[in-house]
């Protein structure tokens, strides 16, 4: 009963998420870490440890993504930590990459963009070998983010680009992020005057970009 109940409150974060109530989310989510904490306290055998430590990560996570809209990145890198010190704790690569992009992603809000690329490049040597896609993708998005905003290295920062778009392409998961990193991929062509290739991936995308109807990729496609 304690795990349905535990599941539920997952769930339930989920349509939070996905219908965008994140204060929600948060509230729920927190309630999902108070209970661990109750129930480690009495746990008997080790596979009931494993199983709440799974909720106990994946409750951390929740909070830290109901911390995006607010734009807490202190707090949302906070919960991420707990996240990847769980996915450790459990062995999970698949987790523990999701976890160092996240936390990648927060440091790169936060500027401390050497921190960024640390764990970004964490993300890639975790997963390698292994079949991951768009957590794969999102980690060599954020490489070349690096390279972009220090406008250090082009060839640095188009080679890890041009991987996080081949990577949801071949994929074909998840056509929001296809979108984004082929938008990505057209702005270094902009940035390299490469006005040809820009129009060649505008191309590419534009039945996704018309069925989809996201504002944001919409207006930036435009």
């Amino acid at each position: 009963s304690d795990t349905t109940y535990l599941n539920n409150i997952s769930l339930l974060n989920k349509q939070f998420y996905e219908s965008g109530m994140s204060d929600s989310m948060h509230v729920y989510a927190m309630k999902g870490l108070e209970l661990v904490k109750k129930l480690k306290e009495t746990s008997a055998g080790k596979s009931e440890a494993a199983a709440l430590l799974r909720f106990e990560m994946l409750f951390n996570r929740q909070t830290g993504i109901s911390y995006f809209d607010k734009g807490d990145y202190t707090n949302q890198l906070k919960y991420f930590q707990q996240f990847l010190l769980c996915a450790q704790k459990l062995n999970s690569l698949k987790d523990m990459a999701t976890a160092y992009v996240y936390i990648a992603t927060c440091h790169r809000e936060l500027e401390d963009v050497e921190q960024s690329f640390s764990y970004a490049k964490k993300a890639v040597e975790t997963l390698a070998g292994n079949n991951y896609p768009s957590t794969l993708a999102s980690a060599y998005a954020l490489m070349s983010n690096y390279y972009m905003d220090g406008k250090t290295n082009d060839d640095s920062a188009y080679y890890y680009r041009r991987q996080a778009y081949l990577l949801f392409k071949n994929s074909n998961t998840n056509p929001l992020l296809l979108v984004s990193s082929t938008l990505d991929l057209v702005e270094l062509f902009h940035n390299f005057r490469q006005t040809d290739s820009c129009k060649k991936y505008l191309d590419e995308i534009q039945t996704l970009v018309t069925e989809m109807q996201n504002p944001e990729h919409l207006m930036v496609f435009n």
